[in-house]
Formats: C-alpha cells, structure tokens, sequence
C-alpha cells in the first residue's frame, strides 16, 4: 500500500539516485510522510527476516533491508537539517528523528570491529548524533514523540547500567516526570520508574512500582515476562529467594521466551533459599537444557551459559560457587544493591 502513495520515479531516474541525492523539495507533504512510514515499514521487515530465517539468505536478505532503511532515514534527515523547523510538520520530523536517532544511537553499541565493516557500507553509529536526533523528536510534540523519550529512557536505563556507561540522570528523571504525569497508569513507563529506582539502589522501591504495574497490565505477554524478570532481579537485590523463584517460576510457566534462562533462574534461587533441597534442584537442573532457542540461526549465549552452568552443577556433586551473585555480577544487579547488603 505505501509503494501505491511513494512519489513515482522513472528507472532512468531511480539510476541516477543511486550516485545523487534525490531532490526531496520536489516530494508533496503527504509523499514525505509516506518516504518515513516505508522506511520504518523496511526496518520492520528486515528485523523479522532475522529473527524467524534460519538460512543464510534470510540473513542477507535482512541486512539489504536494515541497509536501505538507513540510507533512507539518512536521507530524510539531512533534507530536515536543511530546513527551517517551522516549516517542517512535527508528526514527520517526529518520524524521521525517531528513526534516525534510534538507528545511529543503537548501531554506537555495537562493536568497533563489526562497526568498521558497516561503515563500508556506508552504515554510522554516533551516540551523540542519536541522542540529539532522540531529542529532538521528543520535543516536537508528534506521533513519534512518546516512541522517542522512550528510546532515550530505555538507553539509559537498561541498556547503560548493563554496559557500565554513565546514566543522564537530569534527563531521565525530567522524562519520567513529564510522561508518568501524561500517562500515570503506562506500563511502560512505571518499566522505567522501576528501572530508575534500582539505579537509586532502593531495590524494595523498584518492587513495589513492578508489582503495581504487573497487577494493571493482563495482555501484553512480552511486558508481563520483563515485569516478572525485573522482579527476580529486585528480589535478588534484597537476597528474598523465595520470591525469586516464584517469579522464574510464573515466567517459565506461562513464557515461551527463554525457557532455558528462567529454570537456571529458578535452579539458582532454589539452591541459595534451599540448598538441602536435592531432588528439586537436580530436575530443574535436567530441564535447563531441554529449552534451548535458536534465533537467525544462532543459539543465545546467556542460554549456553545457563546450560553450561546446569551441567557443571550435576557433575559437582550438586554444587555450584554462588551462582545467583555470579549471575548478578554478569548483568550488573551487584550495582543495585544498597552498601550494607553488598557487605553481607
């Protein structure tokens, strides 16, 4: 359907604009809404190609399509550089930084080696670029607007405090202000309360707005299973085990993402809460592997891990070092904690 609206192009000129920029002062305003919708609806596409193929044609296929929704996102940010923002519509320039500075923001985390063969390409990552795009995006009042501050949110909530970078706390906190106050009962949003809870180290804080916001939503699986997964992480923040379990336990249950981490996440708790409590133990641990993913062909390294972990517990003697803290070091709970638990 978005091809039918796109401004139409001849093949002479769809050539030329491989080498030259295309002329986007000759698009209508409907087209250039349209040019931002068709490079989300390419993004989309390209993810899912990864996630569901499982041959190396559905990897190069999704990569093609990550390519040129960059390149368009890329475009469409330059033509908004170039333009004064109160000519500019704030659903599109939503769109387009939303895009863009996710694009650029995300791709700065990867890894400089791989990185460097994007750059090839022609694909940058620049956190700076992104988060300025990010703000902007939030800041005119657009469809993409909400979509944007929460970028921001998640980038400094999630994925910062698991990858050791500095936290913008007067950005955060002025967001989740501002968004708690339009949208007081988002799941979403009281997400990333929590989350900025646990970096202000009050784990018993971040429970409480978890549960809350657990109790409110009932249809939306995928936020059901993060509540959960933050819960045992705040559970194990405050050394309550038993309520650890209980929450690997509801996600291994009711989840199909991961079974394999939330029975290790289940095994470890059980065996800090109830060492002596054998048989249990050795049957989560013989279930840990039965559940192992395969996402674009790939197996998860946190799985393997998990699997890794089971195994050396059931050759030990049913014995494994500290598991859960080992597990709280590797996803950076340890930083969680008040000073008087790290010291117990």
């Amino acid at each position: 359907m978005l091809e039918s609206f796109r401004h139409e192009e001849s093949l002479v000129g769809s050539f030329i604009h491989l080498v030259v920029k295309r002329d986007l002062d000759a698009l209508t305003e409907s087209e250039l809404h349209c040019e931002a919708a068709y490079a989300q609806m390419l993004l989309i596409k390209a993810v899912m190609n990864f996630i569901e193929g499982e041959n190396m044609i559905n990897f190069i296929t999704g990569a093609l399509g990550i390519k040129n929704s960059y390149k368009l996102y890329q475009e469409l940010h330059d033509y908004l550089g170039s333009r004064p923002s109160a000519a500019l519509d704030n659903h599109f320039t939503s769109s387009v930084c939303f895009g863009y500075g996710m694009f650029t923001l995300y791709l700065s985390l990867i890894p400089q080696k791989v990185l460097n063969m994007l750059e090839v390409v022609g694909i940058h990552g620049n956190k700076e670029d992104g988060i300025v795009a990010l703000k902007r995006g939030e800041s005119v009042d657009g469809v993409m607007s909400d979509l944007s501050a929460l970028i921001i949110l998640h980038y400094n909530l999630m994925i910062s405090p698991f990858a050791r970078i500095p936290i913008d706390k007067p950005e955060t906190d002025k967001l989740l202000e501002k968004y708690l106050t339009k949208y007081p009962t988002s799941v979403i949003f009281n997400l990333m309360r929590g989350k900025r809870e646990m970096t202000k180290k009050c784990p018993h804080s971040a429970a409480a707005v978890y549960t809350a916001a657990l109790n409110s939503e009932t249809d939306w699986e995928y936020v059901k299973f993060t509540l959960h997964l933050e819960l045992c992480w705040t559970s194990m923040a405050t050394g309550d085990w038993a309520k650890c379990a209980y929450h690997a336990k509801v996600q291994f249950e009711s989840s199909n993402r991961s079974k394999t981490f939330c029975a290790y996440l289940e095994m470890i708790a059980l065996y800090h809460k109830s060492p002596g409590d054998t048989a249990a133990l050795v049957k989560l641990a013989e279930e840990v592997p039965k559940h192992l993913l395969v996402i674009a062909g790939k197996h998860i390294h946190v799985e393997k891990y998990c699997i890794r972990k089971a195994r050396s517990f059931l050759k030990n003697k049913n014995f494994l070092f500290c598991p859960a803290y080992e597990l709280m070091y590797f996803f950076g709970i340890s930083a969680f904690c008040d000073d008087k638990r790290l010291r117990l």
